[in-house]
């Protein structure tokens, strides 16, 4: 686990590139979310994104009812995908193997979804 100064200097980095407000509902998002990333558990704060759940291109609003957290390789994997559920939050997790699992669950979802949207 990562200790708290190394979340907070994770914030105050994205917080210089945001708008105060967005920086303060990440924070709380980021709390909702046990400071990991809701598919795999990964809890790198430096990985942690902040998701729309709908994106906005397809019509989500950027409010944070809409916002989940997911690591990089996740969001990625999501992508611009409209229709999906927020996924609950979880605990971190430190097994690798277990990380991988969830990644290779998230993308047959992901590409299932994407198939059922042609």
């Amino acid at each position: 686990m990562y200790s708290k100064d190394v979340y907070e200097l994770a914030h105050q980095a994205r917080a210089k590139n945001s708008k105060k407000w967005v920086a303060e509902k990440f924070r709380s998002t980021l709390e909702d979310y046990n400071h990991c990333c809701a598919v795999c558990g990964e809890h790198n704060p430096f990985a942690l994104q902040l998701d729309h759940v709908e994106p906005t291109s397809k019509g989500g609003e950027d409010t944070p009812e809409n916002w989940q957290v997911l690591c990089g390789p996740c969001n990625n994997v999501k992508n611009n995908i409209h229709g999906m559920a927020r996924i609950p939050a979880r605990q971190p997790s430190t097994n690798d193997q277990d990380k991988v699992a969830a990644h290779v669950a998230f993308r047959i979802a992901c590409q299932a979804l994407r198939e059922e949207q042609k």
